[in-house]
């Protein structure tokens, strides 16, 4: 689901995001986004957390090749 959702945070942008295009995406219920994240707010944290743990383990790996 965060997968997801991170792919369509940067397809849309944070303010067309909606929880029905999310959870369409994702092939989850809206109540399923609200139950693992609470709201909009707090998803778009949970994207950009899992971006830069993303990038900080990519430039880790780089540095330890």
């Amino acid at each position: 689901m965060l997968e997801d959702a991170t792919r369509v945070c940067l397809e849309l942008g944070y303010d067309l995001i909606d929880m029905d295009i999310l959870s369409r995406e994702a092939h989850v219920a809206k109540r399923t986004i609200y139950q693992n994240f609470g709201g909009k707010e707090e998803l778009f944290g949970a994207v950009v957390r899992h971006l830069s743990d993303t990038i900080l383990r990519m430039l880790f790996l780089r540095s330890t090749v």
